[in-house]
């Protein structure tokens, strides 16, 4: 273990570009083209952030600090992050799990099905996983653990924080959670993350690894804690739900505000430095309450073409926000050269068939699914993309794939939204298909989505009922098959042995 810098954080400063144009809200609210956005928000430019090195082994780390495993009986921390002002969720995933929707091929049973992290006594568990050519690592709200790709546990599972020992300041003390780990197959390492929530003088601060080789194991890691504040008053901002999505020339990150005022910001991280563990800047823009969560857009397979942008994406119910139901898509343009001219614009705002995102009740968290022998419901967040909006390149178009949780029969059945979009490259997006997915009486949501190489599409999801314990199913379709349908057989991943008797509805997440 060892340091690569002086202080924990160098150029913790920000320098503003200055506020926002007047008519940028409702600009954002009520979907106008980017022509009518009065030139859009305006940058907030990071001073670099000198990283830390970490050269420890992961099992010699793990065996230093491992994780807290919890028992029945044992206490229950809920983690109330999301707020009813502002909010959302995210499953396991791997880019490479879906290759085998190979035309004429059927929905393929995975190879390998084996137990990850134990539950930590954490709620929501935040489980979010990724896999590269030879590693599988999941996170949940507090510990990370590496396997290989039969399984066999390979370090951890240890708290996330841990990866910070010796470093000091929040992200070596606070183990608060909120993790995304990314496998990024264009330089062949993987990412890390969770937020610090100090508060006070200290502010927030977003916490990121970066493996130095393919190696997450032995390899090493450069750690990075980028304070978070608002550009145009100087003040902490709370970077809520971070999703974070690979991209050529950055990494992107859609955070929201919980409090005081709401709000919501977006984030690109100077991906070139990162990987080389030099002082690496950040760019953000904030855009200010009320609005919904962005998602970045997050790359599989080929890059895109040199200079297309990162595309945030958020679905709109017109009935509780005004307007038809709709898509909203932007273009994040960073120019880390002179980072004050980077962009941030509405570039599409696409009509869907109607949705409704209102379950059991207006409430924005959504507590609707049942469980067998209890009256403890589940939260939906129907109001949230859910990680990941996945980008592939096909050559002749680009994709991108993204899914919601939405009132499926008027009867508070809760189904996904499903989308698929399409242009041509430096062309105008628009929905290539759109479905419902919800076969029978009982509950599916937060689900994940992916396109794979030869567009076919694999969906997994949550299940539950009053006879159906939470567990996990997935579904998919052939590039082939008639648009809008999901119509490979249903499979179980893993059937539920209990239902969550907890009284907090945090769920998945």
């Amino acid at each position: 273990m060892g340091t690569a810098a002086p202080e924990w954080v160098q150029g913790a400063r920000s320098r503003s570009f200055r506020a926002f144009f007047p008519g940028l809200l409702g600009a954002l609210l009520l979907g106008l083209p980017a022509a009518a956005q009065e030139g859009g928000p305006q940058p907030n430019v990071y001073e670099p952030v000198a990283p830390q090195v970490l050269d420890t082994n992961m099992r010699a780390l793990a065996a230093e600090a491992e994780a807290p495993t919890w028992s029945e009986g044992d206490p229950v921390r809920t983690v109330e992050d999301l707020r009813e002002e502002m909010g959302p969720t995210e499953p396991v995933r791997g880019p490479g799990a879906l290759r085998a929707f190979a035309p004429p091929a059927m929905a393929p049973v995975p190879g390998v099905n084996f137990e990850g992290i134990p539950a930590t006594g954490v709620l929501p568990p935040d489980t979010v996983g990724d896999v590269g050519p030879n590693h599988y690592i999941q996170m949940v709200n507090s510990a990370f653990a590496i396997y290989d790709k039969s399984g066999n546990l390979l370090a951890g599972p240890t708290p996330i924080n841990a990866l910070w020992s010796g470093f000091g300041g929040p992200c070596e003390t606070l183990n608060n959670g909120d993790p995304i780990v990314r496998y990024d197959h264009l330089a062949d390492r993987w990412l890390m993350s969770q937020f610090a929530l100090p508060g006070g003088n200290q502010g927030f601060f977003e916490c990121i690894a970066i493996s130095r080789t393919p190696d997450p194991v032995a390899g090493g890691w450069f750690l990075y804690a980028f304070p978070t504040n608002d550009g145009t008053t100087g003040n902490p901002v709370f970077p809520d739900y971070p999703k974070i999505g690979v991209w050529p020339d950055a990494y992107y990150m859609g955070t929201q505000r919980s409090f005081p005022n709401g709000g919501l910001d977006v984030w690109a991280f100077e991906r070139d430095q990162m990987l080389a563990g030099a002082p690496a800047a950040m760019v953000q823009f904030s855009i200010p309450a009320p609005s919904l969560f962005l998602m970045p857009s997050d790359l599989d397979g080929p890059p895109p073409p040199a200079g297309t942008p990162n595309f945030f994406l958020r679905q709109v119910d017109g009935e509780r926000f005004g307007g038809n139901d709709r898509l909203e898509i932007f273009a994040f343009s960073v120019d880390w050269t002179n980072p004050a001219t980077s962009t941030f614009i509405q570039v599409s705002s696409l009509a869907t068939e109607p949705f409704d995102s209102v379950l059991c009740s207006a409430t924005l968290l959504g507590a609707c699914i049942p469980q067998p022998g209890v009256s403890q419901v589940l939260e939906t967040l129907t109001v949230w993309p859910m990680w990941p909006l996945q980008f592939r390149n096909f050559g002749t178009h680009e994709g991108m794939v993204i899914n919601h949780t939405v009132d499926a029969n008027g009867n508070d059945l809760a189904g996904i939204r499903w989308y698929e979009l399409r242009r041509t490259p430096g062309g105008a997006w628009g929905i290539f298909q759109q479905g419902t997915y919800a076969p029978d009486r009982e509950h599916r949501w937060m689900g994940s989505i992916a396109l794979d190489r030869d567009g076919n599409i694999g969906l997994g999801y949550s299940v539950s009922s009053r006879t159906v314990f939470p567990g996990i199913r997935r579904t998919g379709r052939l590039a082939s098959d008639p648009p809008g349908m999901m119509t490979q057989p249903e499979a179980t991943i893993i059937d539920g042995a209990g239902a969550q008797t907890h009284s907090s509805s945090r769920y998945g997440n």
